[in-house]
């Protein structure tokens, strides 16, 4: 979605900034566990450091920085000095092995942003036993092939950006 779309000032102005603090979030989440502390870290020491004083965002961005070790320059800029929304349309295939373990092969599209943009995306794989795998991919270029690690029970099931936590279109295509 781009910034003249109709619908785009809304998102823009009113919702942007919640959806950058749930992505960042989401991002954060141990996802394995769902163990989100790493996020309300950042929060307390945010709140600690800049508590009744002026503050920016690049000043949280340097906060989540210094935590987590990760440059996040990138993201920022994509996120919060942006103003592009991401169109995603995936296609996923499950394959049986000849040892009887499963491979699951993404094709993911990403369309109206730059070739440059990338996106943490999660995802969850549910299993005919109803057990589910959680995993959390780079998705970058204007299309993204990915195979998965080999499973040993049959999928069933496949969700992309399972969390909701990218501020995205989706869609689903035939592989």
């Amino acid at each position: 979605m781009g910034a003249t779309e109709p619908g785009a000032y809304s998102i823009f102005v009113y919702s942007k900034g919640a959806w950058v603090l749930h992505m960042l979030r989401n991002m954060m989440i141990n996802i394995n566990t769902m163990d989100d502390n790493t996020y309300f870290t950042v929060m307390r020491t945010f709140h600690s450091r800049y508590n009744d004083k002026p503050t920016s965002t690049r000043e949280y961005q340097q906060t989540i920085e210094d935590l987590t070790g990760v440059n996040l320059e990138w993201l920022f800029d994509q996120l919060v000095y942006g103003n592009q929304i991401s169109r995603y349309t995936y296609a996923w295939r499950k394959e049986q092995l000849a040892d009887g373990k499963w491979k699951i092969t993404i094709r993911v599209r990403q369309a109206d942003v730059p070739i440059s943009f990338k996106m943490f995306i999660s995802l969850k794989v549910t299993f005919d036993d109803e057990s589910q795998k959680r995993l959390r991919i780079v998705v970058t270029g204007d299309v993204f092939t990915l195979e998965l690690p080999i499973f040993d029970k049959k999928p069933d099931e496949f969700a992309f950006d399972d969390l909701s936590s990218v501020l995205c279109a989706v869609a689903e295509e035939p592989f």
